[in-house]
């Protein structure tokens, strides 16, 4: 285990214990009166989101499991195919030559006849493939040769990423946890959706408050009423998480209840028609 690993360790482990505290807190005994809570981040939170989100920038640049796969197979099933063609020319070649040396009827003759139709349509197929899989095949080495230049080289902001990610949701846990159960008013845009403090399921509750401190930490949102701020323009992780936020944001958002119906004292409404 590496210092900072351990160091890591450390500090998740303190912060655990506190979280833990506090989330019993939270779960049986009332919010306290007064005093004052803030949830902006302070500049430490802002560094790691920062180091959060690079981290994973890299992480995305990097080819799936699965994409290596499947990349890696269609470059060997293109140098199969690519080595395959010229030695099938050279038989079709070899057969038409000794159709030519033999004569009709010939046994030998015979053998290059049957050969030479055998292979004429694989040369064809051969060919067909080979000029189709070309560029793919192409793209695809290409692209596993940039991924394994990256990984060694991103492997330590990756790796720092991580570490920063787990960081700061462990932080911005236990400070929502620490806040809420302080008492004191609440900024606008938590209290819109999450409300003063968790009715049922606290830890579930936490979570979801927590996805809302990282997101607006990571992204620079300081909207003072709405939560995640304006949906993002652009189709990406912002926009992915934004909508994963949205929707659990859905079971713990406060709703205003209807207004109830007035009375009905049995009176019977009087119509006042008026002339023109």
């Amino acid at each position: 285990m590496t210092p900072g690993e351990d160091e890591l360790r450390r500090t998740v482990a303190a912060l655990s214990e506190r979280l833990d505290r506090v989330e019993r807190l939270l779960a049986g005994a009332p919010r306290p009166a007064g005093g004052s809570a803030t949830l902006e981040p302070a500049p430490a939170l802002v560094e790691l989101a920062r180091s959060a989100e690079a981290g994973r920038a890299l992480a995305a640049d990097l080819l799936s499991d699965s994409d290596i796969s499947r990349m890696t197979q269609q470059v060997e099933s293109w140098e199969e195919r690519r080595l395959r063609y010229p030695l099938a020319v050279k038989d079709l070649v070899d057969a038409s030559r000794a159709i030519a040396a033999g004569a009709p009827g010939t046994p030998g003759r015979t053998r290059a006849e049957a050969r030479y139709r055998e292979l004429l349509p694989e040369v064809g197929d051969l060919r067909r493939l080979r000029e189709t899989l070309d560029r793919g095949a192409l793209d695809a080495r290409d692209a596993l040769a940039a991924d394994a230049r990256r990984r060694p080289r991103d492997a330590d902001a990756i790796e720092a990423g991580d570490r920063a990610r787990t960081r700061l949701r462990s932080e911005v846990r236990a400070m929502i946890a620490e806040r809420v159960a302080a008492g004191g008013p609440l900024p606008r845009w938590f209290t819109a959706v999450l409300g003063s403090g968790p009715a049922e399921s606290a830890g579930e509750w936490l979570t979801a408050a927590t996805d809302v401190v990282v997101y607006r930490t990571t992204y620079g949102v300081v909207d003072p009423i709405d939560a995640l701020g304006e949906e993002p323009e652009d189709v990406d992780h912002r926009w992915s998480e934004f909508a994963r936020i949205g929707r659990e944001l859905s079971r713990w958002r406060v709703r205003t209840p209807p207004s109830p119906p007035p009375p009905d004292d049995g009176a019977v409404p009087v119509v006042v028609r008026v002339r023109a």
